[in-house]
């Protein structure tokens, strides 16, 4: 599954707002969240779900396809 026009202005908009932000292939789900953060906490189920689909691409520049142990 590929981002519809208003999933890309969605993946715009946090990446312009310094968000790390992923796409779920899958389901089309949108993950995003600080890349430095002061309360890990509160964003820990969002990078978890991440760490667990190490397949989710991550967008920036252009979505990048992640290696299997999750890195880019």
């Amino acid at each position: 599954m590929k981002p519809d026009e208003k999933q890309i202005k969605e993946i715009a908009e946090e990446l312009e707002l310094g968000m790390l932000c992923f796409y779920n292939q899958k389901t089309g789900k949108i993950i995003s969240y600080p890349s430095e953060m002061d309360d890990e906490d509160l964003w820990e189920k969002d990078v978890n779900e991440v760490d667990q689909n190490s397949g989710m691409p991550f967008c920036g520049r252009r979505c990048e396809q992640r290696d299997t142990e999750g890195g880019l």
